[in-house]
């Protein structure tokens, strides 16, 4: 999701002007009626829909409500033009901004330039150098002397056509320059995320398309070798004493559930306890154990696609798991009244799946997802 940060007001990038000078604009976290305001180092509050402008910059704050500024312009002679009004393509603007510096390196030594600056339009999901830094230790540098791997990845990174992202919706599964490989973006009051990556800036136009911003690089299925990936949610669950169960009922279940859990992801994975396994009625772990297609549907139903961090979790949200069911999740106070009426420093907010399970150990990241481990089996209609 669009974090609450001071990158958000990157959202428009002018071909001379760089996110990292605008990082001074944030968000203001008290909120009125559930509605943010944004706020921008001593300048008052600014309310949804309004304009502030500061010694730079001047940014809208979101009318959607959600705190988070957007078309940030520069303030300068040639402010009321912009990148498509000014011929910069997709490439121009990422060769002038300094957060994009291993963005063009890779682009460059997989001969993609000229593609990316053809008429288009794209749109573009652009990592950011801390994105490409936070790959596990050596991948980035087998990338760049490996041009056909490195240009998967790109190529997985670009949608046909201009889509900005007030016109996501709500869900949308979408192909890539990849050939058959998709991905998938989430939009909600919060902001946007692809595959799980947040968008960092949104809309940053140019004349051949658009640039969303964002803090992960996106690996698509098949491209990295195995040996790259050292810290799978498989690999943390096997060596995680509290999910034994877990492990052994992924091992019973049909293969390509070890396979899933194990490839590129990202998965968010609601971990049971042993404890949850054996609060079970007597014999149902057993009786599941000798029935490999009915334990795979339970399996894939605690597997949601993409990376959730708990922070993300909205007070409601329905999510679709791996088994095409949805399961229900909640943030609150679970029955404490006086919590859920008072917003007390003692109060600590839990998330609930289903109403029944409670998630007990929240955000274990691994290279392929998260995990967020919970005191409840949750059980699909079979």
């Amino acid at each position: 999701m669009f974090p609450r940060s001071t990158r958000i007001a990157a959202n428009i990038i002018i071909a001379v002007a760089s996110i990292s000078s605008l990082k001074s604009f944030h968000v203001w976290a008290q909120t009125n009626d559930e509605t943010y305001y944004c706020q921008y180092l001593d300048y008052p509050p600014t309310a949804p829909g309004e304009d502030l402008t500061g010694p730079t910059h001047t940014c809208t704050c979101s009318s959607s409500g959600s705190g988070h500024w957007t078309n940030c312009r520069p303030i300068t002679a040639s402010s009321t033009t912009n990148a498509e009004a000014q011929g910069q393509t997709i490439v121009d603007i990422a060769v002038a901004n300094d957060d994009f510096t291993t963005l063009v390196t890779a682009v460059q030594a997989a001969g993609l330039g000229e593609a990316l600056s053809s008429a288009g339009p794209f749109t573009v999901f652009a990592p950011t150098n801390e994105a490409f830094a936070a790959l596990p230790e050596g991948v980035l540098e087998s990338l760049l002397g490996d041009t056909d791997a490195l240009s998967e990845i790109l190529r997985y990174h670009v949608v046909e056509g201009k889509v900005l992202a007030g016109d996501i919706p709500d869900f949308l599964s979408s192909g890539t320059l990849l050939d058959g490989q998709q991905i998938e973006l989430v939009s909600d009051s919060s902001g946007v995320t692809v595959n799980g990556a947040n968008v960092i800036a949104a809309d940053v136009e140019a004349s051949n398309g658009v640039i969303h911003v964002i803090d992960e690089v996106l690996i698509p299925d098949g491209v990295l070798n195995s040996d790259t990936a050292s810290n799978t949610i498989v690999d943390i669950a096997v060596a995680t004493d509290a999910t034994s169960t877990l492990v052994q009922a992924v091992l019973a279940a049909d293969p390509a559930v070890i396979e899933t859990l194990s490839g590129p992801g990202p998965y968010t994975v609601f971990a049971p306890t042993n404890d949850a396994f054996a609060a079970l009625p007597d014999d149902v772990l057993n009786e599941l154990l000798a029935d490999p297609d009915s334990l795979t549907k339970i399996l894939l139903y605690h597997v949601v696609p993409g990376k959730v961090e708990s922070k993300d979790i909205p007070k409601y949200f329905e999510a679709e798991t791996l088994l095409e069911q949805e399961m229900v999740l909640e943030r609150g106070y679970g029955n404490s009244w006086w919590c859920n009426w008072f917003d007390f420093e003692g109060c600590s907010e839990t998330v609930t799946i289903n109403e029944d399970a409670s998630v007990v150990i929240p955000d274990v990241f691994a290279d392929n997802g998260i995990i967020h481990v919970i005191d409840d089996v949750l059980i699909p209609a079979l």
